[in-house]
C-alpha cells in the first residue's frame, strides 16, 4: 500500500514582508483546500489584516459575479 504524505506551505507577501504557514493537512485530498484556508486564514490574522474569530470563505462563480456587480 502507498500513502502520500503532504507538507502544506502557504506564504503570501504584503507590503514586502512575507508571511508563512506550514503544516501536514490531517486529512488528505478533500480537505486539502480546507487547509489551505485555515493557513491563509491564519497568515491573514498575523499580519494583521482580519481580525482573529473572522472566518474565509470559499465563493462559487455566481456569488463572486453578484460581488463583481457590486463593486466588490
Amino acid at each position: 500500500e502507498y500513502t502520500t504524505h503532504m507538507n502544506l506551505k502557504v506564504t503570501i507577501e504584503i507590503d514586502g514582508t512575507l508571511y508563512t504557514k506550514e503544516g501536514v493537512p490531517e486529512e488528505q485530498s478533500v480537505f486539502t483546500d480546507v487547509a489551505v484556508l485555515d493557513a491563509l486564514q491564519d497568515i491573514l490574522v498575523d499580519a494583521g489584516i482580519i481580525s482573529k474569530g473572522d472566518k474565509l470563505d470559499v465563493i462559487d462563480s455566481d456569488q463572486s459575479k453578484i460581488l463583481d456587480q457590486a463593486g466588490y
